[in-house]
């Protein structure tokens, strides 16, 4: 079948059928944005003369309201808890390394644990002797876990009672 319209007449037929096209779907385009504007209207209508308008106060007590009261409970305990989420090491791996390494002749009172980037073990007791004390020192230091092992003078010197104090530095 052979197409009888010669070539400029098929040219004005494209080209009034591409403006019928253009114009149709610039129709329903502009048809959509009006429903989509008269759909928010109320929206806007009840956010400019509303009744309920929020008002600025001088005396803001935001931070005295019960849910910022929680917020700051819950975000003191995110951060207590984050370094043992974290933490490569238990606390109980590494007490029990610094205890294991303790010489027969040196008693532990108190321990205090604290983690961070620089976690810090601090271990005060008594010894019947400061050479046991420097025993002990020796055992922690030659373990890779700490990386810092000191001791105040006093304590190897002599102290009354044979007090001492370790503080042990390393990242856990």
């Amino acid at each position: 079948m052979a197409n009888v319209l010669p070539k400029e007449e098929r040219k004005k037929i494209l080209a009034s059928q591409r403006a019928r096209f253009l114009f149709a779907f610039s129709t329903v385009a502009l048809g959509v944005a009006f429903i989509c504007y008269f759909a928010l209207m109320p929206s806007y209508f009840f956010l400019v003369f509303g009744s309920s308008k929020v008002q600025a106060k001088e005396h803001a007590t935001a931070s005295t309201t019960e849910y910022a009261v929680a917020l700051r409970a819950t975000k003191n305990v995110i951060d207590t808890l984050r370094p043992l989420v974290y933490a490569t090491t238990t606390p109980s791996k590494i007490l029990g390394q610094a205890l294991a390494a303790k010489p027969s002749g040196v008693v532990v009172d108190r321990i205090s644990f604290a983690t961070g980037k620089k976690g810090t073990v601090t271990i005060s007791g008594s010894a019947s002797r400061p050479a046991h004390i420097e025993t002990y020192r020796l055992a922690l230091d030659e373990d890779s876990t700490f990386e810092t092992v000191s001791v105040p003078v006093n304590s190897l010197v002599g102290s009354e009672n044979g007090a001492f104090t370790l503080t042990l530095t390393g990242s856990f």
